[in-house]
């Protein structure tokens, strides 16, 4: 069977962990299935090691300019007659090559993460309606594994994720807020179901060259993210790295050794990471950049506890019970500490510096430490039976098609 998996990804280390995960569920469940993807997504070896077939001619993601102008292309062109033609030049069909048409796709899966929203535009909900308009009217299965949505005050965007709500099968919300957003818009609310993100218990076990890190010494992992200067930056202003700096100082005042964390390979969050970096002399303030995301999930699992800004870093903290503060910009992180009865420690613009330092020392604690990460895993366990029914139901949808 073969599946188009989109909005996928690799410079973005979580990116890359949901599409993983999507693989290594769907092979361990379904017969014969096979992952199609956009060549635009990372480069071809990587592609190649979770055995990605090429979806011909390359589209973009619904976020990329001209994108109805690609699908339109790749909807002329998805024929058997195209494939035939091809077959005889090439004296090879499109799947020698490791490429397919979209004729071939057999069901669509998004993992998008966070692109149906206002605070993106319009443009990424209009275009992925057309997208989903296409396998709905190929009688194909269209299911959206969860993810954020919302919110939807512009009218545009309202009537795009509505249309999107009626082209698929089945629709994952992995928090109660976008779970609103979403059935707010919806004509049939009863294909919306709430799902914990995928990735909080995928062991990575098939992922080539993982390096395990030991170090016998306690450290935090403080991880920026570029958003917050974009996204965020007119709720937290010029206060974000100020607080990241004060973070620091003061977790080096109880001699703990601080890692700056690149989690995304994009360039951008190494700016910040870098300019916080050469505020401090100290060799117990170090950079970390780790390109393979299991390697880095367990670099993060090692560590006291985790100061971020990358979604999913703070995911992957949580899915091994290490405690975790946030200063976040959407309403995901919000949900996510809820979640895990740490809501606590998210921080907001409007928390004072005192406050969020206060707090920050809690998580040194030993005793405390140790009390949050038995509740972050009675969490967990509540949440791993939710992720197995998901999955369950994605398999019997994809079965049925």
């Amino acid at each position: 069977m073969l599946i188009e998996i989109h909005g996928a990804g690799f410079q973005n280390k979580g990116a890359e962990l949901m599409l993983r995960t999507t693989v290594h569920e769907l092979e361990s469940r379904l017969a014969n299935f096979r992952p199609a993807i956009d060549p635009t997504y990372g480069d071809y070896e990587a592609r190649c090691e979770l055995k990605l077939q090429q979806i011909f001619p390359a589209r973009y993601h619904v976020s990329g300019h001209g994108f109805s102008k690609r699908l339109k292309t790749q909807k002329l062109l998805a024929s058997k007659w195209l494939s035939k033609v091809f077959t005889r030049f090439a004296g090879v069909p499109l799947s020698r090559y490791g490429c397919c048409t979209l004729t071939s796709i057999e069901g669509f899966i998004d993992i998008s993460g966070f692109a149906y929203t206002d605070q993106w535009g319009t443009q990424p909900t209009v275009n992925f309606s057309e997208l989903t308009a296409f396998y709905k009217a190929k009688n194909k299965p269209v299911i959206l594994l969860p993810q954020a949505f919302g919110p939807f005050h512009n009218r545009t965007t309202q009537k795009a994720f509505n249309k999107v709500i009626n082209h698929s099968t089945l629709i994952f919300a992995r928090d109660e807020k976008s779970y609103e957003y979403a059935t707010g818009v919806a004509d049939r609310p009863d294909k919306i179901l709430k799902a914990p993100d995928i990735t909080l218990f995928y062991s990575g076990i098939s992922c080539n060259d993982q390096r395990i890190y030991s170090i016998q010494e306690n450290y935090v992992c403080i991880i920026p993210n570029i958003r917050m200067l974009d996204q965020g930056k007119n709720r937290w202003g010029d206060k974000y790295e100020l607080y990241l700096i004060k973070a620091i100082q003061e977790i080096l005042s109880q001699n703990i050794k601080v890692y700056l964390v690149v989690h995304d390979s994009s360039g951008k969050d190494l700016e910040i990471a870098c300019r916080l970096y050469d505020k401090f002399s100290e060799r117990n303030v170090a950079l970390m950049q780790e390109s393979n995301p299991i390697s880095l999930k367990e670099f993060i699992a090692n560590s006291l506890f985790v100061l971020g800004s990358r979604y999913h870093s703070l995911v992957a903290a949580f899915s091994k019970q290490v405690p975790a503060m946030a200063l976040g910009w959407s309403h995901k992180y919000e949900m996510l500490f809820d979640d895990f009865g740490c809501g606590k420690f998210l921080v907001s613009p409007d928390t004072s510096l005192e406050t969020f330092l206060n707090r920050l020392r809690v998580l040194t604690e030993p005793e405390e430490n140790r009390l949050y990460r038995e509740k972050i895993d009675e969490k967990l366990r509540e949440m791993r039976l939710r992720n197995q029914e998901m999955w369950e139901l994605v398999v019997a949808t994809l079965d049925s098609n």
